[in-house]
């Protein structure tokens, strides 16, 4: 992994202010004087310095941050101006795995809601699931001109090539959840934007270890094979059965992120196994494959654990139907490709680390209204 060099700076001149005075008696801050005088220009080092007093780098304007508050507060429709100019003929392009999957849909979903209140030209593409389908989109788009990439692939090391090209070009690429590259490639990002697919494994398979007293047995459904989101919660998987040797493995298969296989393969696993403790899903969509499987056959005492925390998994949750889930961010993660990239684009972050890590919890009914509150449509992603 490499990190690419900050674009060029090329400032102007600020306008002058035109804002009326503050009401006596409640002077502004002088920032937020400031930001309110370069809403007013369109040049570049205004969009750049605004969007600094934004809160570093509008990483505050998801997280609710004072120095947009307080600008806010002020002129509402400042805060409109600045958003929308921000991004300003700027171009993204964004792909993640299939559509069908819904924490991919979400991730779109997300990301377009983010460029569009920047003012960001995005144009999505669709994975479908297939790495050759993939390869093709992203070949012919790699001959165009982008100025951010958000990028998650169907299956790692199969499109490297375009990805790399782009970079080349100077598009600033965002890794998103899983490796695009295999073991033994170099593919030039900004950044990787990942949340641990370990914890993920781990935590979930321990609760539902726990929820049968440490003894019976499990049935672990795999998502897509390749990608390091998949073998991380494979590997956090693991080190809980390690450590509880009361439970047996009755097998494992992979559904590839599908509730339709994932609900083909129960209904197979409930016809050889009269015995089931739990199911570790390594996505909402496959625990609920095992579920629409387990009901239809009128099997009941299996507890079904999956991962992403998804709006039908969390009242799933509530309800008892799920014994857990796990918050696997797709709103974090495919919006901070859109801040970041920003931010970088106008020169307010000149630098990142190889890895943001994002985070979530894991899903009970005790946290389970704020998870689902913070994925509300009217509500600032989370």
């Amino acid at each position: 992994m490499t990190t690419q060099p900050p674009p060029a700076d090329g400032s102007h001149p600020d306008h002058p202010s035109t804002d009326p005075p503050a009401p006596v008696g409640r002077p502004l801050p002088e920032s937020v004087i400031e930001a309110q005088e370069l809403v007013k220009t369109h040049s570049a080092l205004g969009r750049r310095k605004l969007f600094k007093y934004l809160g570093a780098g509008t990483v505050a304007l998801a997280a609710g941050g004072a120095a947009l508050h307080q600008l806010s507060t002020e002129d509402p429709k400042a805060v409109a101006a600045a958003m929308s100019d921000a991004g300003k003929n700027l171009k993204m392009l964004g792909t993640n795995g299939s559509l069908t999957v819904s924490w991919y849909a979400q991730g779109k979903d997300t990301m377009a809601h983010w460029c569009s209140a920047y003012g960001i030209e995005l144009t999505w593409i669709d994975g479908q699931g297939d790495s050759n389908k993939q390869r093709a989109a992203l070949d012919s788009a790699a001959d165009r001109k982008w100025d951010l990439a958000g990028i998650t692939p169907a299956t790692a090391g199969t499109i490297v090539a375009p990805v790399n090209k782009m970079a080349e070009k100077g598009t600033g690429v965002f890794e998103m959840t899983s490796n695009i590259g295999g073991p033994d490639d170099t593919v030039n990002v900004l950044t990787s934007v990942t949340q641990s697919s370990y914890d993920m494994g781990y935590q979930v398979s321990k609760l539902l270890f726990e929820s049968v007293g440490g003894q019976g047995t499990v049935i672990h459904t795999r998502g897509m094979p390749g990608g390091s989101d998949e073998s991380g919660r494979y590997k956090g998987f693991q080190a809980a059965l390690k450590e509880y040797p009361g439970m047996r493995l009755l097998t494992e298969d992979f559904a590839r992120w599908d509730r339709s296989r994932s609900q083909e393969l129960w209904q197979s696993y409930l016809t050889r196994f009269p015995e089931i403790s739990v199911g570790y899903c390594q996505n909402d969509d496959m625990a609920f494959g095992a579920l629409n499987a387990i009901e239809n056959a009128g099997r009941t005492g299996i507890k079904i654990g999956g991962c992403d925390g998804m709006p039908d998994a969390i009242e799933a949750v509530e309800s008892g139907r799920l014994a857990t889930t796990f918050r696997h961010s797709s709103a974090q993660i495919h919006s901070l490709p859109v801040i970041l990239g920003l931010a970088w684009k106008l020169g307010a972050v000149t630098s990142m680390p190889t890895h943001v890590d994002v985070v979530g919890p894991l899903v009970t009914k005790a946290n389970s209204a704020s998870v689902a509150f913070l994925q509300l449509p009217g509500v600032l992603y989370a």
